[in-house]
Protein backbone atom coordinates (compact mmCIF):
# COMPACT_ATOMS: atom_id res chain seq x y z
CA UNK A 1 0.00 0.00 0.00
CA UNK A 2 2.71 2.33 0.80
CA UNK A 3 4.45 1.69 -2.63
CA UNK A 4 1.48 2.23 -4.09
CA UNK A 5 1.11 5.74 -2.77
CA UNK A 6 4.77 6.46 -2.92
CA UNK A 7 4.35 5.55 -6.91
CA UNK A 8 1.32 8.28 -7.51
CA UNK A 9 2.86 10.46 -5.78
CA UNK A 10 5.53 10.33 -7.67
CA UNK A 11 3.43 10.38 -10.87
CA UNK A 12 1.88 13.66 -10.08
CA UNK A 13 4.99 14.88 -9.38
CA UNK A 14 6.00 14.10 -13.09
CA UNK A 15 2.89 15.49 -14.31
CA UNK A 16 3.09 18.93 -12.42
CA UNK A 17 6.94 19.31 -13.06
CA UNK A 18 5.85 18.12 -16.70
CA UNK A 19 2.74 20.48 -17.58
CA UNK A 20 5.06 23.45 -15.17
CA UNK A 21 7.60 22.99 -17.86
CA UNK A 22 5.96 23.34 -20.65
CA UNK A 23 3.78 25.96 -19.36
CA UNK A 24 7.10 28.17 -19.23
CA UNK A 25 8.34 27.37 -22.58
CA UNK A 26 4.77 28.25 -23.83
CA UNK A 27 4.73 31.81 -22.05
CA UNK A 28 9.10 31.78 -22.82
CA UNK A 29 8.58 31.00 -26.29
CA UNK A 30 5.40 33.86 -26.86
CA UNK A 31 8.05 36.77 -24.77
CA UNK A 32 10.98 35.39 -27.24
CA UNK A 33 8.91 35.91 -30.64
CA UNK A 34 7.12 39.12 -29.45
CA UNK A 35 10.44 40.41 -28.84
CA UNK A 36 11.89 39.65 -32.09
CA UNK A 37 8.78 40.70 -33.81
CA UNK A 38 7.98 37.26 -34.75
CA UNK A 39 3.98 35.20 -34.90
CA UNK A 40 4.24 32.95 -32.66
CA UNK A 41 1.37 30.70 -33.72
CA UNK A 42 3.32 27.75 -35.22
CA UNK A 43 5.58 27.58 -32.01
CA UNK A 44 3.07 27.59 -29.61
CA UNK A 45 0.80 25.12 -31.65
CA UNK A 46 3.82 22.94 -32.00
CA UNK A 47 4.29 23.07 -28.00
CA UNK A 48 0.67 22.53 -27.28
CA UNK A 49 0.80 19.21 -29.65
CA UNK A 50 4.14 18.10 -27.94
CA UNK A 51 2.31 18.31 -24.64
CA UNK A 52 -0.97 16.43 -25.60
CA UNK A 53 1.27 13.72 -26.88
CA UNK A 54 3.28 13.33 -24.32
CA UNK A 55 0.77 13.25 -21.62
CA UNK A 56 -1.42 10.64 -24.00
CA UNK A 57 1.34 8.80 -24.69
CA UNK A 58 2.26 8.75 -20.46
CA UNK A 59 -1.57 8.10 -19.53
CA UNK A 60 -1.46 4.69 -22.37
CA UNK A 61 -4.47 6.75 -24.44
CA UNK A 62 -5.64 5.46 -28.01
CA UNK A 63 -4.54 7.17 -31.13
CA UNK A 64 -7.71 8.67 -31.71
CA UNK A 65 -8.16 9.51 -28.22
CA UNK A 66 -4.71 11.77 -29.08
CA UNK A 67 -6.24 13.45 -31.90
CA UNK A 68 -9.30 14.56 -30.30
CA UNK A 69 -7.17 15.61 -27.16
CA UNK A 70 -4.97 18.04 -30.12
CA UNK A 71 -8.09 18.87 -31.72
CA UNK A 72 -9.22 19.86 -28.84
CA UNK A 73 -6.83 21.92 -26.83
CA UNK A 74 -5.94 23.76 -30.21
CA UNK A 75 -9.24 25.17 -30.72
CA UNK A 76 -10.47 25.49 -26.83
CA UNK A 77 -7.22 26.73 -26.10
CA UNK A 78 -7.04 29.20 -28.86
CA UNK A 79 -10.00 30.68 -27.37
CA UNK A 80 -9.57 30.25 -23.73
CA UNK A 81 -6.27 32.10 -24.37
CA UNK A 82 -8.27 35.41 -26.44
CA UNK A 83 -10.73 35.42 -23.37
CA UNK A 84 -7.62 35.38 -21.15
CA UNK A 85 -5.86 37.91 -22.69
CA UNK A 86 -9.19 40.33 -22.80
CA UNK A 87 -9.66 39.66 -19.17
CA UNK A 88 -5.87 40.53 -18.29
CA UNK A 89 -5.90 43.47 -20.33
CA UNK A 90 -8.19 44.87 -18.05
CA UNK A 91 -5.84 44.96 -15.08
CA UNK A 92 -2.18 45.12 -17.10
CA UNK A 93 -0.88 47.52 -19.76
CA UNK A 94 1.93 45.48 -20.77
CA UNK A 95 1.25 43.34 -24.11
CA UNK A 96 4.16 41.23 -23.47
CA UNK A 97 3.18 40.60 -19.94
CA UNK A 98 -0.20 39.85 -20.86
CA UNK A 99 0.30 37.75 -23.39
CA UNK A 100 3.08 35.43 -21.39
CA UNK A 101 0.94 35.59 -18.66
CA UNK A 102 -2.42 34.61 -20.24
CA UNK A 103 -0.22 31.84 -22.12
CA UNK A 104 1.23 30.26 -19.16
CA UNK A 105 -2.45 29.82 -17.33
CA UNK A 106 -3.85 28.37 -20.50
CA UNK A 107 -1.53 25.62 -20.95
CA UNK A 108 -1.51 25.01 -17.29
CA UNK A 109 -5.22 24.85 -17.92
CA UNK A 110 -5.06 22.65 -20.46
CA UNK A 111 -2.23 20.46 -19.61
CA UNK A 112 -4.59 19.52 -16.72
CA UNK A 113 -7.29 19.19 -18.83
CA UNK A 114 -6.11 16.63 -20.72
CA UNK A 115 -5.18 14.19 -17.78
CA UNK A 116 -8.66 14.81 -16.38
CA UNK A 117 -9.78 13.83 -19.66
CA UNK A 118 -8.02 10.35 -20.55
CA UNK A 119 -8.18 9.23 -16.66
CA UNK A 120 -12.01 10.11 -16.24
CA UNK A 121 -13.12 9.72 -19.85
CA UNK A 122 -10.93 7.67 -22.15
CA UNK A 123 -9.11 5.58 -19.94
CA UNK A 124 -6.15 3.29 -21.39
CA UNK A 125 -6.34 2.07 -24.64
CA UNK A 126 -7.22 -1.79 -24.83
CA UNK A 127 -5.68 -0.74 -28.54
CA UNK A 128 -1.97 -0.04 -28.98
CA UNK A 129 -1.25 3.14 -27.26
CA UNK A 130 -0.36 5.79 -29.00
CA UNK A 131 3.55 5.60 -28.88
CA UNK A 132 3.16 2.00 -30.16
CA UNK A 133 1.62 4.03 -33.42
CA UNK A 134 4.40 6.76 -34.45
CA UNK A 135 3.59 6.89 -38.55
CA UNK A 136 -0.48 7.36 -37.90
CA UNK A 137 0.36 9.83 -35.50
CA UNK A 138 2.40 11.59 -37.28
CA UNK A 139 0.04 11.85 -40.16
CA UNK A 140 -2.54 13.03 -37.90
CA UNK A 141 -0.38 16.18 -36.28
CA UNK A 142 0.85 16.46 -39.92
CA UNK A 143 -3.09 17.16 -41.18
CA UNK A 144 -3.94 19.19 -38.30
CA UNK A 145 -1.05 21.10 -38.24
CA UNK A 146 -1.40 22.19 -41.79
CA UNK A 147 -4.87 23.10 -40.90
CA UNK A 148 -3.69 25.21 -38.17
CA UNK A 149 -1.36 26.91 -40.77
CA UNK A 150 -4.23 27.76 -42.82
CA UNK A 151 -6.19 29.42 -40.54
CA UNK A 152 -3.41 31.08 -39.22
CA UNK A 153 -2.42 32.77 -42.50
CA UNK A 154 -3.45 36.42 -43.47
CA UNK A 155 -4.04 35.87 -47.67
CA UNK A 156 -7.64 33.54 -47.45
CA UNK A 157 -9.17 35.81 -44.35
CA UNK A 158 -7.65 39.50 -45.07
CA UNK A 159 -9.57 42.57 -45.17
CA UNK A 160 -12.64 39.94 -43.95
CA UNK A 161 -14.54 39.68 -40.94
CA UNK A 162 -14.40 37.06 -39.13
CA UNK A 163 -17.41 37.20 -37.01
CA UNK A 164 -19.60 37.74 -39.31
CA UNK A 165 -18.77 35.14 -41.57
CA UNK A 166 -18.72 32.66 -38.19
CA UNK A 167 -22.80 34.24 -37.37
CA UNK A 168 -23.59 33.99 -41.03
CA UNK A 169 -22.42 29.77 -40.42
CA UNK A 170 -24.13 29.80 -37.06
CA UNK A 171 -27.47 31.34 -37.88
CA UNK A 172 -28.21 28.57 -40.47
CA UNK A 173 -29.60 26.53 -37.39
CA UNK A 174 -30.83 23.81 -39.96
CA UNK A 175 -27.24 22.92 -41.40
CA UNK A 176 -25.93 22.66 -37.83
CA UNK A 177 -28.46 20.05 -36.97
CA UNK A 178 -27.73 18.11 -39.70
CA UNK A 179 -23.81 18.36 -38.99
CA UNK A 180 -24.29 17.13 -35.52
CA UNK A 181 -26.52 14.65 -36.32
CA UNK A 182 -24.53 12.79 -39.33
CA UNK A 183 -21.43 13.50 -37.00
CA UNK A 184 -23.44 11.15 -34.54
CA UNK A 185 -23.56 8.79 -37.27
CA UNK A 186 -20.34 9.03 -38.85
CA UNK A 187 -19.17 8.62 -35.42
CA UNK A 188 -21.29 5.18 -34.55
CA UNK A 189 -20.48 3.95 -38.27
CA UNK A 190 -16.43 4.32 -37.05
CA UNK A 191 -16.55 2.55 -33.55
CA UNK A 192 -18.68 -0.26 -35.00
CA UNK A 193 -16.25 -1.29 -38.32
CA UNK A 194 -13.16 -0.91 -36.17
CA UNK A 195 -13.22 -4.01 -35.18
CA UNK A 196 -13.78 -5.66 -38.86
CA UNK A 197 -11.56 -3.42 -40.75
CA UNK A 198 -8.07 -2.28 -40.79
CA UNK A 199 -6.84 1.18 -38.91
CA UNK A 200 -6.14 2.93 -41.62
CA UNK A 201 -9.37 2.12 -43.62
CA UNK A 202 -11.16 3.22 -40.76
CA UNK A 203 -9.64 6.64 -40.31
CA UNK A 204 -9.38 7.25 -44.53
CA UNK A 205 -12.99 6.49 -44.59
CA UNK A 206 -14.05 8.49 -41.68
CA UNK A 207 -11.89 11.39 -43.18
CA UNK A 208 -13.27 11.42 -46.08
CA UNK A 209 -17.29 11.34 -45.01
CA UNK A 210 -15.85 14.33 -42.42
CA UNK A 211 -14.48 16.24 -45.28
CA UNK A 212 -17.39 15.37 -47.48
CA UNK A 213 -19.62 16.79 -44.47
CA UNK A 214 -18.09 19.94 -44.45
CA UNK A 215 -17.63 20.89 -48.31
CA UNK A 216 -21.24 20.48 -48.20
CA UNK A 217 -22.12 22.19 -44.97
CA UNK A 218 -20.19 25.23 -46.30
CA UNK A 219 -21.89 25.05 -49.52
CA UNK A 220 -25.07 25.18 -47.90
CA UNK A 221 -24.45 27.63 -45.61
CA UNK A 222 -22.89 30.60 -48.21
CA UNK A 223 -25.99 30.42 -50.14
CA UNK A 224 -28.45 30.06 -47.34
CA UNK A 225 -29.88 26.56 -47.72
CA UNK A 226 -32.59 25.61 -46.55
CA UNK A 227 -34.20 28.71 -44.98
CA UNK A 228 -33.36 30.84 -48.15
CA UNK A 229 -31.49 31.27 -51.14
CA UNK A 230 -28.48 33.30 -52.08
CA UNK A 231 -26.76 32.59 -55.43
CA UNK A 232 -23.96 35.37 -54.53
CA UNK A 233 -21.40 32.74 -53.18
CA UNK A 234 -17.60 34.01 -53.78
CA UNK A 235 -14.76 31.60 -54.10
CA UNK A 236 -13.30 33.51 -51.42
CA UNK A 237 -16.39 33.21 -49.41
CA UNK A 238 -16.77 29.56 -49.83
CA UNK A 239 -12.76 28.56 -49.08
CA UNK A 240 -13.45 31.05 -45.78
CA UNK A 241 -16.61 29.15 -44.50
CA UNK A 242 -14.80 25.46 -45.77
CA UNK A 243 -11.87 26.64 -42.87
CA UNK A 244 -14.98 27.67 -40.51
CA UNK A 245 -16.56 24.38 -41.32
CA UNK A 246 -13.80 22.13 -40.57
CA UNK A 247 -13.23 24.07 -37.03
CA UNK A 248 -16.70 23.88 -36.26
CA UNK A 249 -16.75 19.79 -37.42
CA UNK A 250 -13.83 19.25 -35.65
CA UNK A 251 -15.31 20.46 -32.26
CA UNK A 252 -18.38 18.55 -33.03
CA UNK A 253 -16.38 15.38 -33.63
CA UNK A 254 -14.68 15.48 -30.81
CA UNK A 255 -17.39 16.09 -28.51
CA UNK A 256 -19.19 13.98 -29.33
CA UNK A 257 -16.49 11.05 -29.84
CA UNK A 258 -15.87 12.07 -26.51
CA UNK A 259 -19.10 11.52 -24.92
CA UNK A 260 -19.84 8.49 -26.97
CA UNK A 261 -16.51 6.79 -25.42
CA UNK A 262 -17.42 7.83 -22.20
CA UNK A 263 -20.70 5.87 -22.31
CA UNK A 264 -19.49 3.08 -23.48
CA UNK A 265 -16.52 3.00 -20.93
CA UNK A 266 -19.16 2.79 -18.20
CA UNK A 267 -21.56 0.64 -19.74
CA UNK A 268 -18.69 -2.28 -20.51
CA UNK A 269 -17.95 -1.22 -17.25
CA UNK A 270 -21.37 -1.66 -15.90
CA UNK A 271 -21.42 -4.98 -17.72
CA UNK A 272 -18.17 -6.16 -16.34
CA UNK A 273 -19.68 -5.39 -12.97
CA UNK A 274 -22.60 -7.56 -13.47
CA UNK A 275 -20.60 -10.24 -15.15
CA UNK A 276 -18.47 -10.49 -11.86
CA UNK A 277 -21.28 -10.02 -9.59
CA UNK A 278 -23.28 -13.12 -11.66
CA UNK A 279 -20.09 -15.09 -10.82
CA UNK A 280 -19.96 -14.43 -7.22
CA UNK A 281 -23.29 -15.58 -6.85
CA UNK A 282 -22.79 -18.78 -8.75
CA UNK A 283 -20.08 -18.60 -6.43
CA UNK A 284 -22.11 -18.09 -3.89
CA UNK A 285 -24.98 -20.60 -4.83
CA UNK A 286 -22.07 -23.41 -5.37
CA UNK A 287 -20.39 -22.33 -2.23
CA UNK A 288 -24.00 -23.26 -0.06
CA UNK A 289 -24.46 -25.92 -2.15
CA UNK A 290 -21.03 -27.96 -0.78
CA UNK A 291 -20.99 -26.03 2.32
CA UNK A 292 -19.23 -28.63 4.49
CA UNK A 293 -20.55 -26.77 7.67
CA UNK A 294 -23.81 -27.08 6.25
CA UNK A 295 -24.00 -30.05 4.77
CA UNK A 296 -22.53 -31.66 8.20
CA UNK A 297 -25.12 -29.69 10.14
CA UNK A 298 -27.82 -31.18 7.81
CA UNK A 299 -26.51 -34.92 7.96
CA UNK A 300 -26.23 -34.87 12.22
CA UNK A 301 -30.05 -33.66 12.27
CA UNK A 302 -30.81 -36.24 9.93
CA UNK A 303 -28.83 -38.89 11.58
CA UNK A 304 -31.11 -37.33 14.77
CA UNK A 305 -34.15 -37.91 13.49
CA UNK A 306 -33.57 -41.53 12.04
CA UNK A 307 -32.55 -42.47 15.66
CA UNK A 308 -35.56 -41.21 16.82
CA UNK A 309 -37.38 -43.54 14.32
CA UNK A 310 -39.90 -40.79 13.46
CA UNK A 311 -40.25 -41.67 9.81
CA UNK A 312 -42.71 -38.57 9.13
CA UNK A 313 -39.74 -36.01 10.28
CA UNK A 314 -37.62 -37.80 8.42
CA UNK A 315 -39.58 -37.34 5.29
CA UNK A 316 -40.36 -33.62 5.75
CA UNK A 317 -36.77 -33.13 6.30
CA UNK A 318 -35.64 -34.49 3.21
CA UNK A 319 -38.15 -32.80 1.08
CA UNK A 320 -37.12 -29.36 2.08
CA UNK A 321 -33.26 -30.41 1.80
CA UNK A 322 -34.15 -31.40 -1.40
CA UNK A 323 -36.50 -28.11 -2.17
CA UNK A 324 -33.47 -26.01 -1.30
CA UNK A 325 -31.43 -27.44 -4.29
CA UNK A 326 -33.96 -27.45 -6.22
CA UNK A 327 -34.87 -24.18 -5.93
CA UNK A 328 -30.68 -23.16 -6.25
CA UNK A 329 -30.79 -25.35 -9.63
CA UNK A 330 -33.72 -23.93 -11.37
CA UNK A 331 -32.72 -20.24 -10.40
CA UNK A 332 -28.89 -21.01 -11.00
CA UNK A 333 -28.78 -18.50 -14.14
CA UNK A 334 -31.16 -15.91 -12.82
CA UNK A 335 -30.05 -12.52 -11.08
CA UNK A 336 -33.86 -11.66 -9.87
CA UNK A 337 -36.40 -13.66 -8.59
CA UNK A 338 -40.43 -13.40 -7.62
CA UNK A 339 -40.25 -12.59 -4.14
CA UNK A 340 -43.05 -15.55 -3.99
CA UNK A 341 -40.28 -18.28 -4.42
CA UNK A 342 -37.68 -16.65 -2.22
CA UNK A 343 -39.78 -16.41 0.38
CA UNK A 344 -41.09 -20.14 -0.16
CA UNK A 345 -37.05 -20.60 -0.45
CA UNK A 346 -35.87 -19.00 2.78
CA UNK A 347 -39.04 -20.62 4.93
CA UNK A 348 -37.33 -23.89 3.69
CA UNK A 349 -33.95 -22.70 5.10
CA UNK A 350 -35.60 -21.41 7.97
CA UNK A 351 -37.57 -24.98 8.60
CA UNK A 352 -34.13 -26.48 8.61
CA UNK A 353 -32.91 -24.19 11.02
CA UNK A 354 -35.94 -24.96 12.91
CA UNK A 355 -35.10 -28.62 13.06
CA UNK A 356 -31.79 -27.57 15.11
CA UNK A 357 -33.66 -24.79 17.23
CA UNK A 358 -37.39 -26.29 17.90
CA UNK A 359 -38.00 -23.41 20.55
CA UNK A 360 -35.35 -20.52 20.65
CA UNK A 361 -36.26 -19.47 16.53
CA UNK A 362 -39.54 -17.73 15.32
CA UNK A 363 -40.10 -16.33 11.36
CA UNK A 364 -42.84 -14.11 10.60
CA UNK A 365 -44.23 -13.18 7.47
CA UNK A 366 -46.34 -10.21 6.85
CA UNK A 367 -45.85 -9.48 2.75
CA UNK A 368 -48.56 -8.12 0.75
CA UNK A 369 -50.55 -10.58 -1.80
CA UNK A 370 -49.54 -8.06 -4.72
CA UNK A 371 -45.81 -8.07 -3.61
CA UNK A 372 -45.29 -11.18 -4.15
CA UNK A 373 -45.06 -10.37 -7.79
CA UNK A 374 -42.79 -8.37 -7.58
CA UNK A 375 -38.53 -9.18 -7.84
CA UNK A 376 -36.00 -9.23 -5.30
CA UNK A 377 -32.23 -10.22 -5.84
CA UNK A 378 -31.53 -13.93 -5.62
CA UNK A 379 -31.17 -15.39 -1.95
CA UNK A 380 -31.45 -12.01 -0.53
CA UNK A 381 -34.06 -12.41 1.88
CA UNK A 382 -32.44 -16.17 2.72
CA UNK A 383 -29.39 -14.51 3.33
CA UNK A 384 -30.49 -12.30 5.83
CA UNK A 385 -31.98 -14.93 7.80
CA UNK A 386 -28.88 -16.79 7.58
CA UNK A 387 -27.04 -13.24 8.96
CA UNK A 388 -29.36 -12.99 11.69
CA UNK A 389 -28.91 -16.71 12.93
CA UNK A 390 -24.99 -16.02 12.10
CA UNK A 391 -24.63 -12.71 14.20
CA UNK A 392 -27.17 -13.82 16.94
CA UNK A 393 -28.04 -15.63 20.20
CA UNK A 394 -30.91 -18.06 18.63
CA UNK A 395 -32.93 -18.26 22.22
CA UNK A 396 -35.48 -15.66 21.83
CA UNK A 397 -34.80 -15.06 18.02
CA UNK A 398 -37.33 -13.42 16.09
CA UNK A 399 -36.82 -12.37 12.72
CA UNK A 400 -40.07 -10.42 10.89
CA UNK A 401 -40.01 -10.02 6.92
CA UNK A 402 -42.72 -7.22 5.94
CA UNK A 403 -43.36 -5.34 2.74
CA UNK A 404 -45.10 -1.77 1.54
CA UNK A 405 -45.37 -1.92 -1.71
CA UNK A 406 -41.93 -0.28 -2.20
CA UNK A 407 -39.56 -2.13 -0.33
CA UNK A 408 -39.16 -5.48 1.53
CA UNK A 409 -37.72 -5.73 4.86
CA UNK A 410 -36.11 -7.96 7.00
CA UNK A 411 -35.65 -6.92 10.52
CA UNK A 412 -34.71 -8.96 13.63
CA UNK A 413 -34.17 -8.11 17.28
CA UNK A 414 -30.76 -8.07 18.62
CA UNK A 415 -29.29 -11.10 21.45
CA UNK A 416 -25.80 -10.52 20.75
CA UNK A 417 -23.83 -13.97 21.28
CA UNK A 418 -20.86 -14.49 23.71
CA UNK A 419 -18.27 -15.04 21.32
CA UNK A 420 -18.97 -12.89 18.08
CA UNK A 421 -18.79 -14.44 14.84
CA UNK A 422 -15.84 -13.70 12.28
CA UNK A 423 -17.82 -12.23 8.83
CA UNK A 424 -16.03 -10.65 5.97
CA UNK A 425 -19.26 -9.11 4.78
CA UNK A 426 -19.43 -10.71 1.67
CA UNK A 427 -23.05 -11.65 2.39
CA UNK A 428 -24.51 -7.72 2.35
CA UNK A 429 -21.76 -6.54 -0.07
CA UNK A 430 -23.44 -9.28 -2.48
CA UNK A 431 -26.91 -8.17 -1.91
CA UNK A 432 -25.74 -4.53 -2.43
CA UNK A 433 -23.73 -5.09 -5.34
CA UNK A 434 -26.44 -7.19 -6.66
CA UNK A 435 -29.20 -4.21 -6.38
CA UNK A 436 -26.95 -1.59 -7.78
CA UNK A 437 -26.24 -3.71 -11.34
CA UNK A 438 -29.63 -4.53 -11.72
CA UNK A 439 -31.41 -1.87 -10.41
CA UNK A 440 -29.25 1.44 -9.67
CA UNK A 441 -31.19 1.42 -6.15
CA UNK A 442 -29.81 0.89 -2.72
CA UNK A 443 -30.58 -1.55 0.22
CA UNK A 444 -30.96 0.53 3.38
CA UNK A 445 -29.64 -0.66 6.87
CA UNK A 446 -31.18 0.32 10.26
CA UNK A 447 -29.71 -0.59 13.23
CA UNK A 448 -30.77 0.31 16.93
CA UNK A 449 -29.06 -1.32 20.47
CA UNK A 450 -32.32 -3.60 20.05
CA UNK A 451 -33.03 -4.05 16.58
CA UNK A 452 -30.86 -5.05 13.24
CA UNK A 453 -32.99 -4.38 10.37
CA UNK A 454 -32.55 -4.08 5.82
CA UNK A 455 -34.73 -3.45 3.73
CA UNK A 456 -34.50 -4.07 -0.31
CA UNK A 457 -36.05 -2.68 -2.95
CA UNK A 458 -38.86 -4.54 -4.57
CA UNK A 459 -38.65 -4.38 -8.41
Amino acid sequence: MCNFETDMDRKRLTDAILITGFALLHAGGAVLCRVLGVDDTLLLTALTMTLTIVLCAREQTSLTDTAVNIVLVNILGYGLGVALAALLGLFLSSEITIHALSTFIVTELIGWGILLLTRRLMGPSRDRPVRDNLVALVVVVSLIFGTRILVSGNTLFADTDLRELLRRFLSNSVVLLVMASLTLLIVEFSRKVSARMERWAVMSLTFLMLAALVVVSALLAGIGLPLEADMNLSGQEYAQLTVIATVIEAVLFSFIYLVMSSVSARRNAAVERESANQAHSQYQSLKQQVSPHFLFNSLNVLDSLVGDGDEEAVHRYISKLSGLYRYMLRNEKEALVRLRDELEYSRMYYDLLQVRFPDGLRLETDVREEDLQRYVVKYSVQMLLENAVKHNAVDGLLIRVTSDGERVCVRNNRIPRLTPPQSAGLGLKYIRNSYLDTSGKEITITQTDDDYAVSLPLL
